[in-house]
């Protein structure tokens, strides 16, 4: 018997919850079974309503540097380049060019869309002026962008086109003209700009042959009027060449200055900004150092911004990241300014260089005026026309260069997989949704009946008052629904009278209903071993929870053990008890207080053996001070010394204070309890009113407790629901729910 108990605490302490939530689910069954058949038949029309969307997809590969077949040859288009930041951005431009609205256009005008009705969805209209309506109405060029989904695959230069429609068909031909046209028009720009570059080459190569013929003639035409032999200018030829490589020097030396100047002024408004991550120059994106660092800032503040989801920046690891994120930044900042002073040190080189240069131009140059303003002259003409050679052979190899690829054009840009024809819809997927409904109906359903549970503040079990309340549970009183006889029995009325639901113990001995008050009057008796309950008074937390007929019931099974019962009906404000047995209130506990009526008068002899009544009496207009009187008191003991038990039925604990002086003159108070019906603030008050006077709350009764439902529990269901007839239950349907 121990080691069941045992058992029975601890599945009661670990398994607690979960039974009360099946508990629920089974005491609102219809609600649940309500919203599981509402949500679930909702979701049915919906998917059953839900149009069929079909996926197809095709495969291009988006190179981002062109094959060099000639070499050395460099393309007239550049595709991004080898820098890792210029290829993601031309990766993501062509992405967007692909979703672009002008694709978009040529791809629903190559295919017709617009005549396409199952595509526009208008395949359902049968009325010609209302399907004119709804065509005007469509935008073809917006349905098609919204079906074009473009997804890189990571870590490749492959790109799928992704289309999402109405009918299989057209979503493989728009997934495959889709990258058609993408292809044609990267073609097409690519054809474009050579064309371009080869006209604006071949009208520079006009104009420099003009310039070079024009100072080759102007040489000649210069020497012949001065008589200026090449011999003449042997000795002069080292001053010239070196002249004009001094200058040469000088214009590379400053070019570089300048360069370098550009580059330490843009470092330095970099750091003054403090946008480190945005330092595009050629000395920073050069520094592999720097870019590791770049990259790594750019990790973590991916990282942050994934946590900050979920933590608040005070969260070690969004710390952790911030700590991270300021060390890079300093480390950057830092590899930037080391950067700058290189720059800066370059920079200072480079002007010392420029002034030397022109420092030793200059003595050249004064040098080479000494010898004459022929010879000043001719050196100028020499050197335009070398210039011009120069730069004729340089746009005469490029209009080549550029001639050979207008000849051999790549598309950097190939379809490597064609959209098929889908064979099964994408959307909806009706299994998966259907099984998804049914669990959100079944969530809902079980969802629901605890929300109207936890919505419900009345006492309803045994667990609620141990748990929330830390009272003794003594016991459970069945409900007790009166009604008309339909038969004939020595243990109640006959046929044709009303059931009394005070008297039922009495009148059913052998009911379920009178094992209960028995079990409850077991309870009291073996709570009372070392301090017997002589008094035993009976209150509840508010008016109709029961009391007076638990009175009556336990008074009856007290008495039918051969003790000499009392029942006292101190409610001497809307007394009750009388009519239990149909006495009069004329003479009764009133009347003793105030010397109107002896105890033998006073009392009553019930129908049931050595069960007694002590009405209330007449109703008197201060029954609060009747009880703080010492008549009062010598009533209780001379009342004590002919019963072995006085049982008091009291008032209501919450509306009056009776109860409370009461519970001082008892050796302990019992609280009823109607099922489903006291609330739980009202209970607590009274609990709280009760201690807040030292009272000995002896234990609670659950009283009018429907034991065919299985809230109460297995135990109580099964119990009464199958034994009752066993204890004399009566047979009738309409006379006992239990």
């Amino acid at each position: 018997m121990t080691e069941l108990r045992d058992s029975e605490r601890i599945d009661d302490e670990d398994g607690r919850g979960l039974r009360e939530y099946v508990e629920i689910v089974l005491r609102r069954l219809w609600v649940t079974l309500l919203v599981f058949g509402v949500v679930l038949a909702g979701s049915v029309y919906m998917l059953m309503n839900q149009p069929v969307s079909w996926v197809a997809s095709c495969q291009i590969v988006l190179e981002s540097q062109t094959p060099q077949i000639l070499g050395e040859v460099a393309p007239v288009v550049d595709t991004g380049g080898t820098n890792f930041y210029a290829q993601r951005e031309y990766q993501k431009t062509q992405h967007r060019i692909i979703g672009s609205r002008s694709i978009a256009e040529e791809v629903a005008e190559r295919l017709d869309l617009g005549s396409d009705l199952a595509f526009l969805g208008l395949d359902h209209i049968e009325d010609q002026a209302e399907l004119s309506e709804a065509l005007q109405a469509v935008d073809v060029v917006e349905l098609v962008m919204s079906s074009v989904r473009v997804e890189p695959i990571p870590e490749s230069q492959v790109v799928s086109i992704i289309v999402e429609t109405r009918t299989p068909e057209s979503a493989a031909a728009i997934a495959n003209m889709t990258a058609q046209v993408y292809i044609d028009r990267n073609m097409d720009r690519q054809v474009e700009s050579v064309e371009g570059a080869a006209r604006w080459l071949e009208d520079q190569y006009a104009s420099l042959r003009d310039d070079l013929q024009s100072s080759e003639e102007a040489l000649v035409n210069y020497r012949r009027e001065h008589g200026i032999l090449a011999v003449e200018l042997e000795d002069n030829v080292s001053l010239l060449s070196e002249m004009q490589s001094l200058s040469q020097q000088l214009q590379t030396a400053r070019l570089e200055a300048d360069r370098l100047g550009a580059t330490v002024s843009r470092i330095e408004e970099v750091l003054d900004e403090g946008d480190l991550l945005e330092a595009n120059i050629s000395d920073v994106i050069d520094n592999g150092l720097i870019q590791t660092l770049k990259a790594r800032a750019v990790e973590l503040e991916v990282e942050r911004l994934g946590l900050s989801a979920d933590y608040l920046d005070q969260h070690p690891e969004m710390v952790a990241l911030a700590e991270q994120r300021e060390l890079i930044d300093a480390t950057l900042e830092r590899e930037i300014r080391t950067t700058l002073a290189s720059v800066e040190a370059e920079y200072s080189t480079a002007r010392q260089l420029e002034r030397r240069l022109a420092g030793r131009l200059n003595a050249v140059e004064r040098e080479v005026q000494q010898l004459g303003d022929h010879e000043v002259q001719y050196a100028a003409l020499v050197r335009e026309v070398e210039g011009n050679r120069e730069i004729f052979a340089m746009i005469e190899r490029r209009l080549k260069e550029v001639e050979i690829t207008r000849n051999s054009h790549h598309n950097n840009v190939v379809l490597l997989e064609a959209a098929q024809v889908p064979e099964d819809p994408h959307l909806p997927n009706r299994m998966t949704m259907l099984a998804l409904a049914a669990l959100l109906a079944l969530a809902l359903g079980i969802a629901v009946p605890v929300l109207l549970e936890s919505l419900d503040h009345t006492v309803k079990t045994k667990e609620s008052l141990e748990r929330e309340f830390a009272l003794t549970f003594l016991g459970i009183i069945p409900s007790i629904r009166p009604t008309t006889s339909t038969r004939r029995t020595s243990r109640g009325p006959a046929r044709g009278e009303a059931w009394n639901r005070d008297t039922f113990v009495h009148d059913f001995p052998k009911s379920s209903v009178a094992e209960s008050c028995r079990s409850i009057r077991t309870n009291l008796l073996f709570m009372a071993t070392e301090k017997p309950l002589d008094r035993l008074l009976i209150s509840s937390a508010s008016p109709r929870e029961g009391k007076t007929t638990t009175v009556a019931s336990i008074g009856t099974v007290m008495a039918q053990s051969g003790t000499r019962v009392l029942l006292v009906d101190t409610d001497m404000r809307r007394p009750r008890l009388h009519t239990v047995w149909g006495f009069s209130t004329s003479v009764g506990l009133s009347s003793l207080l105030l010397g109107e009526a002896t105890a033998d008068e006073a009392i009553k002899q019930t129908p049931v053996e050595n069960l007694f009544v002590l009405p209330s009496g007449p109703v008197p207009p201060n029954p609060t001070e009747l009880m703080h009187t010492e008549r009062f008191q010598e009533v209780l003991r001379e009342l004590g010394d002919r019963f072995d038990r006085i049982i008091f039925d009291s008032p209501p604990i919450t509306p009056v204070t009776d109860a409370s002086i009461l519970s001082g003159f008892v050796d302990g108070v019992m609280l009823v309890v109607k099922a489903g019906s006291t609330r739980k603030e009202l209970l607590g008050r009274a609990i709280e009113r009760l201690r807040s006077v030292r009272s000995n709350i002896v234990g609670v009764v659950l009283n009018d407790v429907d034991v065919t439902r299985r809230q109460y529990g297995y135990y109580y269901s099964y119990y009464y629901r199958r034994h009752g007839l066993y204890y004399g239950e009566p047979e009738d349907d309409e006379l006992l729910e239990a």
